[in-house]
């Protein structure tokens, strides 16, 4: 399952850079408070009978970036 909802995510990423190939509408939400900015950007994937939700945090360290996977809860995507 988790490989399904990283290539369903990267598929995602794809979609939107093909969009807008230099990226200048980037639809992000941060903290303030940490940094971290959220890509919102969410892949959703069914797998039998469950819904998967998977999307992608950065934040900025001195040395290094971290890359968050989250699973959200499907149930906030619905309309």
């Amino acid at each position: 399952n988790f490989e399904i909802a990283i290539k369903a995510l990267l598929q995602k990423f794809e979609t939107e850079v093909r969009k807008d190939k230099e990226l200048k509408e980037l639809n992000t939400l941060s903290n303030q408070e940490t940094g971290e900015i959220l890509f919102n950007i969410p892949s959703g994937v069914q797998i039998n009978e469950h819904t998967n939700v998977l999307m992608m945090s950065v934040k900025a360290q001195q040395d290094s970036l971290i890359v968050r996977l989250i699973f959200m809860e499907p149930e906030q995507f619905t309309s």
